[in-house]
């Protein structure tokens, strides 16, 4: 069963797997995380068949993967989400021949501006108008302890129980919404923290190199408890909010996923991941 890392890389058993003839955008970039969840959606969980074609300067594998016959770098090219990494010609006549099916998709995908070949807008559209809760609760989250801030939300959320029979669906579902948000937030909050410690506590260490046995007890994030069990409650939120924290969450998934077998990533790679994890963070708690 395969286990996805990022939009190019996964696990299958005990081997890490970077797919061959494409590079996907890092998970700490834009659409980093718009590749790893198709990716995911793809293979995570299924039967995949890799078959080794080189190992990088690493020595991880690299591989061309499919499921049931389904090239899986072929599919995220044609939806935009890679483009063609290639280093010198190919050697072989099957991969000269799988080289030029990849030209093909990609040069599909730049006509159609899908992905990572759609036009940037040139000014960001402007958030909705907060409401006065979604104002306050950045406040909360930089200004009180994590214990402190659930517990001011538990009780605002036993006030707005409480005021259930008095308030139109309208009204209710409004209310849902912003305690919703708040307690996602918090949650956000405290996986920022936590990313910001460890890129932090690894700034010494040697970039280059896998992260030293001394450290690998001390990585790891706050599971996304909240996001789980709420994960299909987020059209009570405002778009922006929900796609950011969708944006978010599997950032968060991805670099979980790094940080469960730390000694096989360089430094520099996991640190670049957990900062942008941050940034992401801070992306969603700027537009709450």
């Amino acid at each position: 069963m395969a286990t996805v890392i990022d939009g190019d890389e996964l696990r299958v058993g005990d081997s890490l797997i970077r797919l061959f003839g494409i590079a996907a955008p890092d998970i700490s970039s834009n659409l980093g995380p718009d590749a790893r969840l198709y990716l995911d959606a793809l293979a995570g969980g299924q039967r995949v068949t890799c078959t080794e074609v080189d190992r990088n300067a690493h020595g991880q594998m690299v591989a061309i993967c499919a499921i049931d016959g389904t090239d899986v770098a072929s599919e995220l090219l044609a939806q935009g989400l890679a483009s063609v990494y290639r280093v010198g010609a190919a050697p072989t006549a099957a991969e000269r021949e799988l080289a030029a099916r990849y030209d093909t998709e990609e040069a599909d995908a730049r006509a159609r501006k899908l992905g990572v070949w759609a036009p940037r807008d040139a000014t960001a559209p402007t958030p909705p108008q907060p409401t006065p809760l979604q104002s306050a609760v950045p406040k909360w989250i930089e200004q009180a302890p994590l214990l402190g801030l659930i517990a001011v939300l538990g009780l605002i959320a036993l006030v707005l129980l409480a005021r259930r029979r008095d308030v139109t669906p309208d009204v209710e579902g409004a209310a849902d919404g912003h305690v919703l948000a708040a307690t996602l937030l918090a949650e956000v909050a405290a996986i920022r923290d936590s990313a910001q410690e460890q890129y932090d506590g690894t700034r010494s260490l040697v970039q280059d190199l896998p992260i030293p046995g001394s450290h690998l007890g001390l990585l790891g994030l706050p599971r996304a408890t909240v996001y789980g069990a709420n994960a299909d409650r987020l059209d009570l939120l405002p778009g922006e909010i929900a796609t950011r924290l969708v944006r978010f969450y599997a950032m968060h998934d991805g670099v979980a996923q790094l940080l469960q077998h730390p000694e096989t990533v360089r430094c520099e790679l996991l640190r670049s991941s957990l900062h942008g994890l941050t940034r992401s963070a801070d992306e969603v708690l700027q537009v709450s």
